[in-house]
Protein backbone atom coordinates (compact mmCIF):
# COMPACT_ATOMS: atom_id res chain seq x y z
CA UNK A 1 0.00 0.00 0.00
CA UNK A 2 1.16 3.36 -1.04
CA UNK A 3 0.17 6.70 0.49
CA UNK A 4 0.73 9.95 1.47
CA UNK A 5 0.50 11.88 4.78
CA UNK A 6 -1.54 15.04 5.48
CA UNK A 7 -0.24 17.24 8.52
CA UNK A 8 -3.28 19.45 9.32
CA UNK A 9 -2.75 22.24 12.04
CA UNK A 10 -4.79 25.26 11.01
CA UNK A 11 -7.85 26.03 8.92
CA UNK A 12 -6.75 27.02 5.63
CA UNK A 13 -4.39 23.46 5.82
CA UNK A 14 -7.58 21.40 6.55
CA UNK A 15 -9.46 23.23 3.66
CA UNK A 16 -6.67 21.80 1.17
CA UNK A 17 -7.38 18.71 2.87
CA UNK A 18 -11.05 18.47 2.23
CA UNK A 19 -10.70 19.78 -1.50
CA UNK A 20 -7.64 16.46 -1.52
CA UNK A 21 -10.18 14.67 -0.76
CA UNK A 22 -13.41 15.77 -2.33
CA UNK A 23 -11.42 15.59 -5.45
CA UNK A 24 -10.19 12.01 -5.27
CA UNK A 25 -13.52 11.38 -4.02
CA UNK A 26 -14.90 12.04 -7.64
CA UNK A 27 -12.66 9.58 -9.46
CA UNK A 28 -14.32 6.62 -7.83
CA UNK A 29 -11.24 5.15 -6.74
CA UNK A 30 -11.01 3.52 -2.98
CA UNK A 31 -9.16 5.38 -0.48
CA UNK A 32 -8.35 5.02 3.23
CA UNK A 33 -7.86 7.72 5.62
CA UNK A 34 -6.60 7.74 9.17
CA UNK A 35 -6.30 9.83 11.99
CA UNK A 36 -3.34 10.37 13.96
CA UNK A 37 -2.79 12.92 17.04
CA UNK A 38 0.28 14.84 16.56
CA UNK A 39 1.54 15.02 20.43
CA UNK A 40 5.15 14.89 19.78
CA UNK A 41 5.80 18.26 17.76
CA UNK A 42 7.71 17.92 14.14
CA UNK A 43 10.65 19.49 15.57
CA UNK A 44 10.97 16.99 18.28
CA UNK A 45 10.48 13.98 15.84
CA UNK A 46 12.61 15.50 13.49
CA UNK A 47 15.30 15.85 16.03
CA UNK A 48 14.88 11.97 17.76
CA UNK A 49 15.61 10.80 14.58
CA UNK A 50 18.47 12.87 14.21
CA UNK A 51 20.09 12.06 17.28
CA UNK A 52 19.44 8.26 16.47
CA UNK A 53 21.26 8.36 13.49
CA UNK A 54 24.23 10.71 15.32
CA UNK A 55 24.12 7.42 18.05
CA UNK A 56 24.22 4.84 15.36
CA UNK A 57 27.52 6.65 13.74
CA UNK A 58 28.96 6.92 16.69
CA UNK A 59 28.50 3.73 18.07
CA UNK A 60 29.70 1.71 14.67
CA UNK A 61 32.34 3.77 14.42
CA UNK A 62 33.92 3.02 18.02
CA UNK A 63 32.97 -0.68 17.15
CA UNK A 64 30.54 -0.70 19.89
CA UNK A 65 28.57 -3.47 18.94
CA UNK A 66 24.49 -3.85 20.03
CA UNK A 67 25.62 -6.92 22.55
CA UNK A 68 27.79 -4.20 24.44
CA UNK A 69 24.87 -1.99 24.79
CA UNK A 70 22.02 -4.90 25.30
CA UNK A 71 24.33 -6.17 28.23
CA UNK A 72 23.32 -2.36 29.44
CA UNK A 73 19.60 -2.69 28.36
CA UNK A 74 18.85 -5.72 26.90
CA UNK A 75 20.40 -9.03 25.72
CA UNK A 76 20.19 -9.17 21.86
CA UNK A 77 22.32 -10.63 18.87
CA UNK A 78 25.44 -8.61 17.21
CA UNK A 79 24.68 -6.04 14.73
CA UNK A 80 25.62 -2.98 13.07
CA UNK A 81 24.02 0.43 14.16
CA UNK A 82 21.26 1.95 12.72
CA UNK A 83 18.88 4.76 13.57
CA UNK A 84 16.28 1.78 14.12
CA UNK A 85 18.47 -0.28 16.12
CA UNK A 86 19.20 2.54 18.65
CA UNK A 87 15.24 3.44 18.69
CA UNK A 88 14.40 -0.11 19.00
CA UNK A 89 17.67 -1.19 21.83
CA UNK A 90 17.81 1.75 23.55
CA UNK A 91 15.59 4.47 23.29
CA UNK A 92 12.51 2.72 23.39
CA UNK A 93 13.16 0.59 26.73
CA UNK A 94 13.94 3.94 28.33
CA UNK A 95 10.89 5.23 26.89
CA UNK A 96 8.94 2.55 28.29
CA UNK A 97 10.46 2.54 31.88
CA UNK A 98 10.07 6.24 32.18
CA UNK A 99 6.79 6.45 30.93
CA UNK A 100 4.71 3.17 30.06
CA UNK A 101 4.50 4.34 26.56
CA UNK A 102 5.76 2.22 23.52
CA UNK A 103 5.50 4.76 21.23
CA UNK A 104 7.49 7.92 20.85
CA UNK A 105 4.33 9.11 19.11
CA UNK A 106 2.29 8.85 22.24
CA UNK A 107 4.42 11.33 24.04
CA UNK A 108 3.28 14.21 24.80
CA UNK A 109 6.53 17.33 25.17
CA UNK A 110 7.04 17.34 28.63
CA UNK A 111 7.73 12.76 28.80
CA UNK A 112 9.53 13.83 25.39
CA UNK A 113 12.32 15.81 27.44
CA UNK A 114 12.54 13.74 29.69
CA UNK A 115 12.92 10.79 27.66
CA UNK A 116 15.96 12.83 25.95
CA UNK A 117 17.45 13.71 29.15
CA UNK A 118 17.65 9.98 30.14
CA UNK A 119 18.80 8.55 27.25
CA UNK A 120 21.60 11.05 26.75
CA UNK A 121 23.07 9.65 30.03
CA UNK A 122 22.83 6.49 28.98
CA UNK A 123 24.65 7.45 25.93
CA UNK A 124 26.91 9.62 28.10
CA UNK A 125 27.80 7.20 31.38
CA UNK A 126 28.00 4.28 29.56
CA UNK A 127 29.39 4.73 26.04
CA UNK A 128 31.23 8.73 26.23
CA UNK A 129 28.62 9.54 23.44
CA UNK A 130 27.31 12.96 23.89
CA UNK A 131 24.62 14.03 20.99
CA UNK A 132 22.71 16.83 21.47
CA UNK A 133 18.91 17.12 20.56
CA UNK A 134 17.87 19.49 17.86
CA UNK A 135 21.22 20.20 16.27
CA UNK A 136 20.39 21.87 12.84
CA UNK A 137 23.64 20.00 11.47
CA UNK A 138 21.53 16.66 12.40
CA UNK A 139 18.67 17.90 10.91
Amino acid sequence: MSGEMWRVRNKQEAEFFIKYITEHAETGQERIYSIQRGDRTGKQNAALWAALTAVAGELNARGVTLRSVADVIEGRVEVNWNKDAVKSSVWNPIQLAITGKKSSTDLDTTEFSTVVGSFQRCMADNFDINVRFGQESLL
